[in-house]
């Protein structure tokens, strides 16, 4: 119950994350298209090396299989986002609690 999750957050994000900050460093693509590049490519690799009897049954089981991969992506990128966003307003109840 835990190999697939781990392994589809591997193989759709962490690797993903990797490789857009190493490609990033050489080219700027525009946003969504290295996700969706990366997608169909690891869905084509996924597709071959899927050991399953009927063919038709691949792609739904790949979909489901990406699921947890893409969330991760989704979040993990959102959060980054915004913590490189600078506050704009200084609150006071911030200045209150940064000890805490």
């Amino acid at each position: 119950m835990l190999f697939l999750p781990t392994v589809s957050m591997l193989c759709y994000s962490l690797l993903l994350q990797a490789v857009s900050r190493l490609v990033a460093a050489y080219w700027k693509p525009r946003p969504g298209v290295l996700p969706l590049v990366w997608y169909v490519l690891v869905s084509c690799l996924l597709l071959f090396y899927l050991n399953h009897k009927s063919i038709s049954a691949r792609p739904p089981l790949i979909l489901l299989f990406s699921v947890p991969g893409l969330l991760h992506y989704w979040i993990s990128t959102m959060l980054r986002i915004l913590a490189s966003v600078p506050k704009t307003h200084s609150d006071p109840r911030d200045e209150d609690h940064k000890f805490l």
